[in-house]
């Protein structure tokens, strides 16, 4: 059954103070949501007690670890997951004292009410005493009609941390009634313990709109906001958990990072459902063109390709290896849903090598690329010779297929002639980066004559020979001459 307690002490009654997180005290007028505990019998005169505050039970607690100092008295908390059990000491009509277990002592409204309940009394007299009152309507309420009992968010800091001193306010709203579910203001900046280092995770529990209907609860807009003082910058990802009555939960999270930088606004505004705050991240390595090797200790810059004019997104510079990592937001894509991107790739200011846009409508919160060959500057290739590899494909003796790429960069590039090094004429076929078919032609043994064949350089190639099977290679060389 549900109750409120009503302390004989002020005649107010008992509530669990700051939603759960602080101690038991008797100073309220009117019976509320903090203020009604479900009374769980436990067999003869034991009780435990239940606070729909944040749904744990109440146990007396102390700051120094049990057994109990003397010295301290025992404060009373909602604060466990495991029953407590208190013994009823009948003292009239509905009223009676609660005898600790643990200790053996009273609970008593300390200071007639004015300070938080404590359980350190022998016996038990007016300050000892408690009306129980009926809060029975609170079983249709909880059960029948399940209610927002407790709510917390998670946050999972990447790798930039959050200063002790930055602020934390979280709303959690219902979008349908626009009704204020959950809210926690200024929490987690108190002091130098309060840091939220790099690659860890901190729950905050919040408080909640106390008789919120589940049904108002299903569809949720979550806003963050950080207030830094001084100089910080925060990355993370974050989890907001609504728990009901009936022990059901729903939830919502930030989907990507998300980053808070001091730099550009000490005041910053999260909204789980705004997409240009996104932070996502592209990473990979670049080869040089000619050698294949690494290229190391370059500028890498990320574009986003756009109709009117390329967007930068950001850049980075390649470590030994020749791998990068760029992080950019959302934001910076304007209208577009995803990213077209491609990369330019610069020393000194002067551009080494770029890359097509390859990664088209690309929306994911890691984008890994992996090795990528550049393409030498569009100054340097006016024209040349592309060596293109085509391999037998496995369990087709007569179909060969390799790839090749634009050396401008720009689809600039058009075929000249084609040569190949198979004993036997070949049907040779072209697809561009999309699938698309761009032609198809007969290059004869040994050939001079595919030239004007006006296609794109880049993309897949397919070769279908001519002979008898006796005369197949293991791999078909081409040597694709090529002009701007």
């Amino acid at each position: 059954m549900f109750i409120a307690l009503k302390s004989m002490a002020n005649g107010k009654y008992v509530c669990a103070e700051n939603a759960g997180r602080s101690f038991l005290i008797a100073n309220r007028d009117q019976a509320n949501q903090w203020e009604t505990f479900e009374k769980v019998t436990l067999g003869g005169d034991l009780i435990a007690l239940r606070s729909l505050a944040n749904w744990k039970y109440v146990a007396v607690m102390q700051p120094a670890p049990f057994p109990f100092h003397p010295s301290i008295p025992p404060q009373l908390f909602a604060c466990t997951d495991t029953q407590q059990p208190f013994q009823v000491v009948p003292l009239g009509v509905d009223k009676y004292a609660l005898r600790c277990t643990v200790n053996n002592k009273f609970v008593c409204a300390e200071n007639q009410g004015e300070q938080p309940l404590i359980a350190n009394r022998d016996a038990a007299l007016s300050w000892e005493t408690f009306e129980e009152v009926d809060r029975s309507q609170y079983y249709t309420q909880y059960y029948t009609k399940p209610s927002l009992v407790i709510a917390n968010i998670c946050f999972d800091t990447l790798d930039d941390n959050r200063d002790h001193d930055t602020s934390v306010n979280v709303y959690v709203k219902g979008k349908a009634t626009g009704k204020l579910l959950a809210w926690i203001e200024n929490a987690a900046c108190s002091n130098a313990g309060d840091e939220f280092k790099d690659h860890s995770q901190h729950c905050l529990d919040l408080l909640v709109n106390a008789g919120t209907p589940k049904s108002d609860c299903q569809d949720l807009e979550v806003t963050v906001r950080a207030t830094a003082h001084g100089n910080d910058t925060w990355v993370f990802k974050a989890k907001v958990t609504l728990l009901f009555s009936d022990s059901t939960s729903t939830w919502k999270d930030s989907k990507y990072a998300r980053k808070v930088d001091s730099k550009h606004s000490n005041d910053a505004k999260i909204d789980f459902d705004d997409p240009s705050q996104w932070n996502l991240a592209v990473e990979g390595r670049f080869l040089a063109f000619a050698s294949h090797q690494p290229v190391a200790h370059a500028r890498v810059t990320a574009y986003d390709a756009d109709f009117l004019g390329d967007d930068e997104l950001g850049h980075s510079d390649t470590d030994s290896d020749g791998r990068f990592l760029i992080t950019y937001k959302n934001e910076l894509l304007c209208k577009d849903e995803a990213p077209d991107l491609y990369f330019i790739v610069s020393r000194n200011d002067k551009e080494i090598g770029h890359t097509n846009v390859d990664w088209p409508n690309v929306l994911v919160e890691t984008l890994h690329i992996g090795d990528v060959i550049l393409i030498p500057p569009v100054a340097n290739v006016q024209e040349g010779i592309l060596g293109v590899n085509l391999t037998q494909k496995p369990g087709n003796e007569w179909l060969y297929t390799g790839q090749s790429v634009d050396p401008t960069g720009k689809d600039q590039a058009r075929i000249v002639n084609v040569v190949h090094n198979y004993p036997h004429d070949i049907s040779l076929a072209h697809k561009d980066n999309y699938g698309n078919e761009t032609g198809f032609i007969l290059v004869p043994k040994g050939n001079v004559g595919a030239g004007g064949w006006n296609h794109e350089v880049a993309g897949t190639w397919s070769a279908q020979p001519s002979g008898p099977a006796t005369s197949l290679t293991t791999d078909i060389g081409l040597e694709v001459k090529w002009k701007v």
